[in-house]
């Protein structure tokens, strides 16, 4: 039976579009630390993999690998995937609801008061972009790290003030943008090459990754470290009047890949657990 691998990243989005490199600014963990991983929680991780065959030599069972990016400057990533657009929807209700409710003169002070009201009360809005700038998304809107509707009057000097240091490099002020999540789009590299991983896109039905995550089938007859390229997509924010464009930034970031021979052991006890192969 397969085992599930599971490697987390974090990415502090900000500082990577603002230095130009994901070095320094990525954190990996995964689920091998009691099968040998090294540098849990560094940019350096090696996810050990038990090699699994039988005295033969042929191998027993290929492992599994999934990668889960996540930024560090984000909405909680067990939100759903809509859930800012099902909270402007329901803010929304609630304001018709009001207006269906009121009548005559009440409802036309209540409307002239939204409208006057409008620059406070409505979400700035924001919508992706591909590589050449042609918008891919629908609007959608703006949300601080609490959750909070960002409006259209903190745009400007809340949200994205891009500026320059004293070295011309660009610095970023954040706030507390709630920042679109980081999308692997490829995965390459000499462990891929070699036929050590096969990695690909998979369709899920969970809706807090959107519908797709990556991940790879290992062949644990290949004993030995191997190096592997992510490509990943950041998104970077930028200002157009009242609405923010989200342009697509790419990245590559090597991480390793450890398969040995070794048992496997049980978590909770430290032992293993049994001579492998059984034949």
């Amino acid at each position: 039976m397969a085992q599930e691998i599971t490697i987390i990243m974090l990415i502090d989005i900000p500082a990577a579009i603002q230095q130009g490199t994901l070095d320094g600014n990525i954190y990996m963990v995964d689920n091998l630390k009691t099968e040998g991983s090294e540098n849990e929680a560094t940019g350096k991780l090696i996810s050990a993999v038990n090699g699994t065959y039988w005295a033969t030599g042929a191998q027993a069972s290929e492992q599994l690998i999934n990668w889960l990016p996540y930024s560090v400057s984000c909405l909680s990533p067990n939100l759903p995937r809509f859930y800012a657009q099902d909270r402007l929807e329901k803010t929304n209700d609630r304001l018709l609801g009001l207006l269906r409710s009121s009548s005559g003169q009440n409802q036309t002070m209540l409307l002239q008061d939204a409208v006057a009201a409008a620059p406070l009360t409505v979400p700035a809005l924001s919508t992706v972009a591909d590589k050449q700038g042609a918008p891919i998304t629908n609007e959608l809107p703006l949300m601080d790290v609490r959750g909070k509707f960002l409006t259209v009057n903190e745009v400007e000097p809340v949200l994205l003030k891009f500026s320059s240091d004293e070295n011309g490099n660009e610095a970023v002020d954040i706030s507390s943008l709630s920042y679109l999540a980081p999308q692997i789009y490829n995965i390459t590299g000499e462990a891929v090459d070699k036929g050590v991983i096969y990695p690909a896109q998979y369709g899920s039905p969970a809706p807090i990754k959107g519908g797709w995550y990556w991940c790879a089938s290992v062949n644990t007859y290949m004993i030995g470290t191997y190096s592997y390229t992510m490509h990943i997509t950041l998104y970077k924010p930028e200002v157009n009047g009242t609405n923010v464009v989200w342009t697509p930034v790419n990245f590559t970031y090597d991480a390793r890949i450890k398969v040995t021979s070794d048992v496997m052991r049980n978590g909770f006890t430290g032992a293993g657990l049994g001579m492998l192969p059984i034949v």
